[in-house]
């Protein structure tokens, strides 16, 4: 047996390491955890589910803002990264009792249910890439000649979940992951 704070090899009856004097964890019985992402897709009557300039100024127009119960829109609120920690303040209550369903079945959060932010609140880009679900669409340019223009759409939100399974029932299509519980 190993100690789990600085690796040396200890008596396996010992409760402290002799070398740093950490409490032994007894570490005998395994799990079968399965992980699995899922996708909350956003409500087929949200106004939300429409697609998005890709032009990189905005992400949101004013109506959009106030939707979002934003009354008095600063120039920062319709920046794209402002405006995802705006869709995800509306939206989370949503996905949270979507959340709360899968945990009904069994499955509870692997990660932290809010994305990452900044120290202003302003979600990262890494934050983004972690909740959200994006598809890029064509969509109309509006203008004289008509045309496309590249833009995209929010499809839902990701989160990766898991739950214990029967050590004696592994199912073959799920990431399987064995851990060990402390006894």
């Amino acid at each position: 047996m190993f100690c789990h704070n600085c690796g040396a090899s200890v008596n396996e009856n010992s409760q402290y390491c002799s070398k740093c004097g950490t409490a032994l964890i007894k570490q005998d019985v395994k799990e079968l955890v399965e992980r699995r992402e899922f996708v909350i897709p956003i409500p087929s009557d949200s106004p939300f589910n429409i697609p998005f300039p890709q032009d990189g100024n905005n992400l949101l127009n004013f109506q959009q803002l106030r939707l979002l119960g934003i009354k008095r829109p600063e120039a920062g609120d319709y920046l794209p990264s402002r405006g995802y920690s705006h869709l995800w303040k509306y939206f989370s209550k949503y996905a949270k009792t979507r959340v709360d369903e899968l945990k009904s079945e069994g499955w509870e959060l692997d990660e932290s249910f809010d994305p990452k932010d900044d120290i202003y609140g302003i979600l990262t880009l890494d934050g983004i890439r972690q909740r959200f679900v994006i598809e890029e669409v064509s969509m109309p340019s509006g203008g004289l000649f008509g045309g496309r223009k590249p833009g995209f759409m929010i499809k839902g939100f990701r989160f990766m979940m898991k739950r214990p399974l029967p050590l004696d029932k592994p199912t073959g299509d799920q990431s399987l992951k064995f851990t060990k519980e402390s006894s």
